[in-house]
C-alpha cells in the first residue's frame, strides 16, 4: 500500500455513476466497522452499511457523500462502490 498513489474510485447508485476519478484514499462504513483504502489494498468484496462515504483526492481536496447499502469492490488499482443511494 502506498500514501497518495491515485487509483480509479467510482461510486454507483441505481441512477446510474455518480463519481468516477482518481483518488488516493477512500473511507466507507464496512458492516463490521469503517474501512479505508489506499492504492495496493487487497482485492475483496465489502458488504456497507449505511453512512458516510469520504473520498481524499490529490492535494488536500476531498469528498463525502451519505449513502445508502451496498457493496464496495476492491483491487489494488479499483475501488467500486455500489449502493442504494448517494446524496
Amino acid at each position: 500500500m502506498a500514501d497518495d498513489v491515485p487509483f480509479l474510485l467510482e461510486l454507483v447508485t441505481p441512477s446510474g455513476v455518480e463519481v468516477s476519478r482518481q483518488a488516493v484514499y477512500v473511507e466507507a462504513p464496512g458492516e463490521d466497522g469503517r474501512l479505508g483504502v489506499l492504492a495496493g489494498h487487497q482485492t475483496g468484496i465489502i458488504g456497507l452499511g449505511a453512512g458516510q462515504v469520504t473520498a481524499r483526492f490529490s492535494g488536500t481536496n476531498s469528498l463525502t457523500w451519505t449513502t445508502g447499502p451496498g457493496v464496495m469492490t476492491i483491487t489494488p488499482s479499483a475501488v467500486s462502490i455500489i449502493v442504494q443511494s448517494a446524496k
